[in-house]
């Protein structure tokens, strides 16, 4: 009887929920039978989210079913009711626009659309992971691929150095990525070119009490967007329905929050900002943003990843190419899409919508179904069509 050559060994450098979902759909493909080992590398002495609410859309929603995360999405999700399947109801925010003060749209998915508070989905996905695959306090620096795989380089809190092998290596170390930045160098471009850079939006944040909410606001939907020049406000439930997520948007055309700055990223400002930043909204949005200050942030393609690994055949190299050309395009093209939809918040009328409520409704629905009713599933079997040929 021959032996099992060695397994697929698996680095993912980044322990976020993109990180670990990945890691338990490879972990769901070695159940049913892969020879594969995943590691998770994570830079803070635990797996962590920075950020409230989150928000999966048809789609994302779609995958976590095939992959067998259905249980823990519910747990975090909700509330689940009459109006799953809405993403938004429409309401202009500014005192002195045409309607303004009332519902004017609804946009809706062709399935369910929920959210979740970002530490709790990630706990839940915690509690799913084996002992011996979780490593903290490794900050990855860089890689080096070899003939035998690829070099990993980590250096710890201490200043200490360390290194891991693997045969394939899945960067989730978010919008900072080390693994991008070598990834650009090795290739000849400028890793300048792939950091972050400002795109002109500043967001408040915050979680309102539902209790709170339903006492400042009696009456007021909990999934709304509420529109304005250049600025527009967005609530939903979280927890369960505990928590209200608000996210406040500022376009920032001459990029005068940023005083020449180049950090930091985030920081805590007087609730006085926020209400000059949105100053001519009702006085129902206002007090939204006084609740919140008063209480008080990738799926599909790890979907395409895991599932892809079943049928490897030790032909890495195509595996990784057959992923790249699936999902590289759809990429940019969310990239794109996203800040389109946010532009249209705005009342940019990008596209000839202005103030149009009717155009607006019609523009944002037909963006987001582009979205929403991807096929997914399809999309994995072409993939492992091509892989097999």
């Amino acid at each position: 009887m021959s032996e099992l050559p060695p397994p697929l060994r698996i680095g993912i450098v980044g322990g976020g929920i993109g990180g670990l979902v990945a890691a338990l759909g490879i972990l769901r493909a070695q159940k049913a039978g892969a020879n594969v080992r995943v590691d998770i590398y994570e830079t803070g002495p635990t797996f962590s989210e920075l950020g409230a609410g989150l928000s999966f859309g048809s789609n994302a929603i779609r995958c976590f079913n095939l992959m067998g995360l259905r249980e823990e999405f519910e747990k975090a999700a909700g509330p689940e009711g009459s109006d799953g399947n809405l993403w938004y109801e429409l309401e202009m925010g500014e005192k002195d626009m045409p309607e303004s003060g009332k519902c004017f749209g609804r946009v809706v998915g062709p399935e369910r659309i929920e959210a979740v508070h970002r530490a709790d989905f990630l706990d839940l996905l915690v509690d799913l992971l084996p002992d011996g695959i979780s490593h903290f306090d490794h900050r990855c620096t860089s890689y080096t691929p070899h003939e035998g795989g690829v070099t990993i380089q980590f250096t710890a809190r201490d200043g200490s150095e360390s290194s891991a092998e693997c045969d394939i290596l899945l960067g989730a170390d978010g919008i900072k990525s080390s693994i991008r930045r070598t990834l650009l160098a090795r290739t000849g471009l400028d890793p300048a070119e792939g950091e972050a850079t400002y795109q002109k939006w500043t967001v408040w944040r915050g979680m309102i009490d539902a209790k709170e909410f339903a006492r400042a606001c009696p009456g007021v939907g909990t999934k709304t967007t509420y529109f304005g020049r250049g600025r527009h406000i967005v609530t939903f439930p979280v927890r369960k329905g505990e928590l209200i997520n608000f996210v406040g948007y500022v376009w920032d055309e001459d990029e005068k929050e940023l005083e020449g700055r180049s950090g930091p990223w985030s920081e805590i400002l007087p609730i006085e900002k926020a209400l000059e930043d949105f100053k001519g909204f009702s006085d129902k949005c206002l007090s939204i943003i006084k609740d919140a200050f008063f209480i008080s942030n990738i799926i599909t393609n790890a979907y395409v990843t895991d599932s892809s690994i079943e049928a490897r055949g030790g032909r890495i190299q195509k595996a990784l190419e057959v992923y790249r050309d699936a999902r590289h395009a759809r990429g940019l093209d969310i990239v794109s899409s996203s800040m389109r939809t946010g532009r249209i918040l705005d009342l940019s009328g990008l596209r000839g919508e202005g103030t149009d409520t009717e155009k607006i409704t019609k523009e944002l629905q037909s963006s987001l179904d582009k979205v929403w009713r991807y096929d997914t599933a399809g999309e994995l079997v072409r993939a492992l069509e091509r892989l097999r040929a």
